[in-house]
Order: structure tokens, then sequence, then C-alpha cells
């Protein structure tokens, strides 16, 4: 094992592996790269503790001058070998459970979320929440579930979650308290059936045509977090599937700061 250390190590260093250039001719065409994919013992290791380097190691073959390297091949094999018992393609790698699971599933994530495809990367996906309901979500780091606005989510009784002005999301004076009949419950983590129209006038119900004009109904618009009136074919826009990582307001991606969503407002 350690004469097998040292020989990887050696040919690392020597320029032989890795990318590294065999320049035979100084600045000349007839640059030659070699190109394979191979994985040595730390790969387990990288991929558990959250590094950018997977543990691919990537060679280039370059004759002539003409750079050809086929990443979305090596990210593939990359992939099989993380998800060597997945059942289909559609298998990603999450790294926090160290586990492969399918694309659109909730996986190992929490309350109304689902997996996706990590933006950028054929191999790896990440839990963000199940923007495919046609409701506004909103993620809660503390008890690591997404809720959804106009009910009470982890607010206090008599508040709601809901989206100010601003686009930002948090709990506010519950508007619509006693419109819901007696049976019915703010506490319960799911689609919303009252709401208050544009976010601040009267409380309609949800896909009624309450205050709307023919052939339209109450509904979220896409990039809308304030419920106004709009057709079925538009709602059915709205629930986008599940594949990339989305960035709605109240997305893990747009909470963290690493992307900025897109807002319209009907004021």
């Amino acid at each position: 094992m350690k004469l097998l250390t040292f020989l990887l190590v050696w040919t690392l260093t020597s320029g032989l592996i890795c990318g590294s250039t065999l320049n035979f001719n100084s600045g000349s065409s007839s640059l030659i790269r070699r190109s394979v994919t191979g994985w040595f013992e730390g790969v387990s290791r990288s991929v558990r503790n959250g590094n950018t380097n997977d543990g691919r190691i990537i060679f280039e073959e370059n004759i002539s001058g003409k750079r050809e390297v086929s990443t979305e091949k090596a990210d593939e094999m990359f992939r099989k070998k993380l998800c060597a018992s997945a059942r289909s393609t559609d298998f990603l790698y999450h790294k926090k459970t160290e586990k492969c699971y399918q694309v659109a599933s909730r996986g190992p994530c929490g309350e109304n979320m689902a997996f996706y495809k990590d933006n950028g990367s054929a191999v790896y996906g990440e839990c963000d929440c199940a923007y495919n309901q046609g409701v506004p979500l909103v993620y809660h780091e503390k008890t690591n579930k997404c809720y959804y606005v106009y009910q009470q989510a982890y607010c206090q009784r008599g508040y709601w979650l809901a989206f100010n002005r601003r686009g930002q999301a948090g709990c506010e004076k519950n508007k619509c308290l006693n419109a819901r009949n007696k049976n019915g419950s703010w506490i319960v983590n799911m689609k919303p059936d009252i709401v208050p129209f544009r976010g601040n006038g009267e409380c309609v119900k949800l896909s009624s045509r309450e205050t709307c004009p023919v052939n339209k109904v109450i509904t979220f618009l896409s990039n809308h977090v304030w419920p106004s009136c709009g057709t079925l074919e538009i709602e059915i826009k709205h629930i986008s599937p599940v594949g990339s990582l989305p960035c709605p307001p109240g997305s893990i991606l747009s909470i963290t700061g690493r992307c900025s969503p897109i807002i319209e407002w009907d004021f």
C-alpha cells in the first residue's frame, strides 16, 4: 500500500497525470494531453467533507492544438460510481446523507420539500421547497420544513406566514382569522383555502371566481407572492415541474443569498 501511494504521488508530481501538460515542442501546436477519468481513495472522504474537489482526476487529450474535453461524460461516470445501485439516471448524490436519491422525490428532505438537481452539477442534488404546488412556500431552517403562506406555520396563534411589500416572508397578524368556518384549522401545514386578495384586500377563497372577471379565478400568478386573478392556464404554468433548483422568494437559495428572486406585484 505504501509503495502504491508513493508511486501515485510521484506520478502526480512528475506532471504525467491530473491535467498536466506534456510539452514536446514549446510554442508549437503539437501539444498533447492525455484524458482519462479516475478516482483515488480520498473520493468518499472528500465528498463527505463537502469539498469542491470531488475526487475526480480528469486528464485531457489535445492533438494538433484542438481541445475536446467531455466533462459531461466524466460527470456521468462519477455519478454512476457514487450511485452504483441506482435504478435510473435521474438519481443524484446527496452529500449530507452520503446517499443517492431520485430527482423530484422527497428523498432526504423535510416536509413540503423535494430533491432537486444542484444547479451546474450532473452529480449532486439538494433539498428545497416543492415548488409544484401552485402556492408559495417558505423554508424554515429551525424546523427544516417548508410552510405554505397564509397558514399559521411557525407563527404564534392569531398570526400567519405572509410576504411583505419588500418580498420578505414573516409572521403577521391573520387578516382572515374569522373568515374560515369553525371546523377549519390554521395550524395544518397544507394549502390555504382562504387568502387576502392581493395581500391586503378582502378575504377570498383560493381557486374561486370571487371578485374576478369572467373566466378568471383567485390564484398565485408566476413570480407573484400575493393572490390575484388569473386564468387556469396561467395557474398551471405556475406549477412548474421539479428539476433544477428554482429561485422563488422563500426558497433556501434566496434565503441564504445564493440567488436573487424575481417578484412581480399587482398594486
